[in-house]
């Protein structure tokens, strides 16, 4: 069975990825290497900055830091932290067809959790490992357990602009 990306969206073929966290206050990265089916963290680089920086010199403090860290990254991956995302672990009971029933049950869920319209929401899930009945023969899952993530789409599309100024076109 072929695996496509939505299966799993951080499988990366094995070579470095730089992990990128802004904040209002610092920019953190990580340079992390995957090899013999482990990662290990090559190089961390965390520096302050004045909250009150604009976007532009924002961006040009994210290449400073990518610069220290020197690494030229094909493969980025950045958080959105705002307080327009959510991210949440479901629980769900067994499910018999997730690629049919986890589409509307992840609307329905959104719509309940959103304080937005769904319409003006970029999201994603993916299941995560079934608990497994421990007292079961059949080890039949005893739930799915789905990890949500939404975001404002206009939050999102402004944070990946922000991105894109610093030359940064984040993976995941």
């Amino acid at each position: 069975m072929q695996k496509n990306k939505r299966d799993n969206p951080f499988s990366f073929a094995p070579s470095a990825v730089v992990g990128l966290e802004v904040l209002h206050d610092r920019i953190s990265a990580v340079v992390l290497r995957y090899k013999r089916k482990q990662w290990t963290v090559l190089k961390t680089v965390k520096k302050n900055i004045p909250p009150s920086l604009d976007s532009s010199i924002r961006a040009r403090k994210i290449t400073e830091v990518l610069n220290e860290l020197n690494v030229k990254a094909k493969k980025v991956v950045t958080s959105l932290n705002s307080s327009d995302t959510i991210v949440k672990i479901v629980s769900l009971p067994p499910l018999q067809n997730p690629e049919k029933e986890l589409p509307q049950l992840m609307e329905y869920e959104l719509e309940r959790q959103l304080p937005i319209p769904l319409s003006e929401a970029a999201y994603d899930y993916q299941i995560l490992q079934p608990q497994q009945r421990r007292d079961s023969a059949l080890h039949l899952p005893d739930e799915t357990t789905v990890l949500l993530a939404a975001v404002r789409r206009s939050r999102l599309n402004d944070y990946l602009t922000f991105m894109e100024s610093a030359g940064i076109f984040p993976t995941a």
